[in-house]
């Protein structure tokens, strides 16, 4: 081959042609947007890599939260367990409620009671405030016979305080219009007594003078006055002053009746029977058996023989057979049962607090209908003042004496003399 024909190897120094440069697209680089001042920046969001693993779940709080749920509903159902087994028990509430009423230190009772039978009418309206050591109350009573037409009516009222001292001050209203009464009566009978169908106007003014002067001594001196009655005025005796002192301590020390009431804790004889009985005032209401109790009281008393109250009364008594002697449940009591059987007592407590509310109480047995009802405000107190112008009872009966013995003359005087016209006994 022609080493011409060959440009390689010639050795010519003419380079080949050049091979034109392709033209490439010219590239513009992106814009970026332009953020105006009211759009928020775009939070970049983490590329997923193969290897990243999701969060492991903490499995300890949930456990812990199960436990404490479980617990929970478990007390809550052991409260209410508790609350309508334990805590609202027939029962514990009627204990809790008479052993509060025994020993609160204040409380406030007011009360009705009425008795109807054939031969008279009685009704009783009291009002009650007790604020340890002192009380008082006020009572208004109204009796009708039913023999005696208006002569059989009359109203008496009756106040009464006692003081830390175991002083008592009581009043009596009402005595002028009953000895007004008392006098026509007793003309009444006496004038009918006589042979002559009319007594003589001069007959009837000297039964009424007798009358009078017997009994108006004693009422000038009491009626509307108060008496105060100390307890040593009528404690002559070394066992009554005993006694006395012994009453005072107990009134003003608490712990004597926090016993009674822990004693009657573990012996409870005010059982309740399983009846129901509607509430009133938000309290319930139970019956109570009036029977159903009867081994628990003899356990009761028992109890009380080693009490601080009955050791305390028992100083003042030389002998002490009786009181040691043990509670007979089993003697014959069958007209007391059948009594108890003919009367219905009921009670009403609060269900929260098991504070005594009310207590009715309904009898009817041999003609006579009676019914009371009893309502308390448990530590409450209304004020009670002791009465600054009473007079010493004693001295106002040492006085009444004296002067129904200036009447008589140191004697009982008959209405009448004339003993052969008058068969109706001495008034």
């Amino acid at each position: 081959m022609d080493n011409q024909n060959n440009p390689m190897r010639s050795g010519s120094s003419t380079p080949p042609p050049a091979t034109p440069p392709v033209s490439m697209p010219q590239q513009t680089p992106p814009e970026r947007p332009v953020m105006s001042p009211t759009t928020p920046p775009v939070p970049m969001q983490p590329l997923p890599t193969a290897f990243q693993q999701p969060p492991k779940k903490k499995r300890t709080g949930l456990i812990v939260g199960i436990v404490l749920g479980s617990i929970a509903v478990i007390g809550i159902i052991t409260a209410v367990l508790l609350y309508f087994l334990w805590w609202q028990n027939p029962q514990k509430v009627v204990t809790d409620a008479l052993v509060g009423a025994v020993t609160a230190q204040k409380s406030i009772t007011s009360s009705t009671m009425t008795v109807k039978s054939d031969d008279f009418d009685i009704a009783v309206s009291m009002k009650g405030s007790a604020d340890s050591p002192k009380s008082s109350f006020d009572t208004k009573v109204k009796v009708s016979s039913k023999h005696f037409g208006d002569f059989g009516e009359f109203e008496l009222q009756l106040a009464g305080v006692m003081d830390e001292k175991g002083t008592i001050y009581l009043k009596a209203d009402g005595l002028q219009k009953i000895m007004d009464k008392a006098v026509e009566l007793a003309v009444e009978f006496t004038t009918s007594s006589y042979d002559s169908a009319t007594p003589s106007p001069s007959e009837i003014a000297e039964v009424e003078r007798q009358v009078r002067q017997m009994f108006e001594p004693i009422v000038k001196k009491i009626d509307g006055q108060w008496l105060k009655i100390a307890i040593d005025d009528f404690s002559e005796t070394k066992e009554a002053k005993c006694m006395a002192d012994a009453l005072v301590e107990i009134q003003n020390d608490d712990s004597y009746m926090q016993e009674v009431g822990s004693i009657y804790r573990a012996h409870p004889f005010i059982v309740t029977k399983d009846t129901k009985v509607e509430s009133r005032n938000g309290a319930t209401g139970y019956e109570i058996d009036l029977l159903g109790g009867r081994d628990k009281a003899k356990d009761f008393a028992n109890a009380m023989k080693d009490s601080k109250i009955t050791k305390k009364l028992n100083e003042c008594v030389e002998d002490t057979t009786s009181s040691d002697s043990e509670y007979d449940a089993d003697v014959d009591n069958s007209e007391v049962d059948d009594a108890l059987r003919d009367t219905q007592v009921r009670i009403w407590v609060s269900p929260f607090t098991h504070t005594l509310k009310e207590i009715e109480v309904t009898s009817k047995s041999n003609g006579v209908e009676a019914k009371g009802s009893y309502t308390f405000e448990i530590g409450k107190s209304n004020a009670i003042d002791i009465p600054s112008d009473a007079r010493s009872a004693k001295e106002v009966f040492e006085e009444i004496q004296r002067d129904i013995e200036k009447v008589t003359g140191g004697g009982y005087t008959p209405l009448s003399t004339n003993t052969s016209t008058y068969d109706g006994g001495s008034i």
